[in-house]
């Protein structure tokens, strides 16, 4: 099955988002934090006239990076639309898209990671695919106490 993806870097890891959520892939954004926000999702950003959540993928997937800070920005902020929400990452840098179907593209699916569900290999370095949606999903089920 072909998809493409959108490689991010965490520190010195590097990761892959599916491409059909993301909707944009900008400079920084500030970001407002919220006191007593669920973990991983510090704070929002104001994105198209709408509040954002901001998502610390650093800390929901204990890559090793800094936690988010709204005093040291990091340098892009992808915007992802999932089936109901829209969603802010901050990372420390990111690159073209590819389909997994390029040369060099291979996937193999990983077991006891939480929201990393396989390895894509792209020119040579192996990323973990972020699942955001289950990233998103947990942090609804945490919110609601289920």
């Amino acid at each position: 099955m072909s998809a493409s993806f959108l490689p991010v870097r965490l520190g010195g890891s590097w990761l892959v988002l599916e491409a059909r959520y993301v909707r944009e892939v900008s400079k920084a954004i500030p970001w407002l934090a919220i006191g007593g926000a669920p973990r991983g999702f510090p704070g929002v950003l104001a994105w198209n006239g709408r509040a954002v959540a901001v998502c610390d993928l650093a800390s929901v997937l204990e890559v090793d990076a800094p936690p988010l800070s709204p005093s040291e920005l990091r340098a892009r902020t992808v915007l992802l639309a999932l089936e109901d929400d829209v969603v802010a990452l901050p990372v420390d840098g990111a690159r073209e898209a590819f389909s997994a179907t390029d040369e060099g593209g291979r996937r193999t699916p990983v077991e006891g990671r939480p929201h990393v569900t396989e390895l894509v290999e792209h020119e040579g370095v192996l990323m973990g695919k972020v699942d955001v949606e289950a990233i998103v999903l947990d942090a609804h089920r945490r919110a609601r106490g289920t």
